[in-house]
């Protein structure tokens, strides 16, 4: 039998297998756990980058497939305050609505920034981690999201430094793991 704790932080321990092709984790007990999934700003902006690179476009798709996935009900995508407020510092207005419009169309649950999650960020920007991105960490942490996806590799890498609790990775890597267990 697989073990796939490491897709679950602050879960009840036991031993896991999949089911429905992958997507959903049903525990010994036979409960139905769906994955808590947060993505960074990076992730919504990528379908809209040059999709003439290769990693742009896989990425991409990667994303879309998670975006699909959500919508039917497999898996939860988690937005935030932060995420909102993020995306509206973008300049270029047309790709601000889009970003906002897929944020607000795929997310089904908003996580309010608190103070406490200020300064758990404070603790990730000593690791190297920007500002936004401590502060997404910070709020996914908090949440107990299973996974935060992200394409910026600095920040993947300053997060694997860090003793955060939520594992941050490539969406590309992580789906390839999601579905490798078949």
């Amino acid at each position: 039998m697989l073990n796939l704790s490491f897709l679950f932080t602050n879960r009840r321990k036991s031993t896991l297998t999949t089911a429905n092709e992958y997507d959903i984790i049903i525990d010994t007990v036979g409960t139905v756990i769906i994955l808590r999934i947060y993505m960074d700003l990076c992730c919504y902006n990528r379908p809209m980058d040059d999709q003439t690179q290769p990693r742009l476009y896989i990425e991409s798709e990667t994303i879309q497939e998670i975006l699909l996935k959500c919508s039917q009900g497999f898996w939860t995508l988690l937005s935030s305050e932060v995420l909102l407020l993020e995306a509206s510092n973008n300049k270029n207005e047309e790709n601000k609505q889009k970003t906002l419009a897929l944020i607000n169309a795929y997310s089904s649950e908003m996580l309010v920034l608190t103070d406490e999650t200020v300064l758990r960020a404070k603790d990730f920007q000593q690791h190297g981690i920007k500002n936004f991105d401590s502060l997404h960490l910070a709020t996914a942490e908090h949440a107990g999201v299973d996974v935060l996806l992200s394409v910026d590799d600095r920040f993947i890498k300053g997060a694997k430094r860090s003793d955060a609790k939520v594992r941050v990775i490539n969406p590309t890597e992580w789906v390839r793991e999601v579905y490798s267990y078949e």
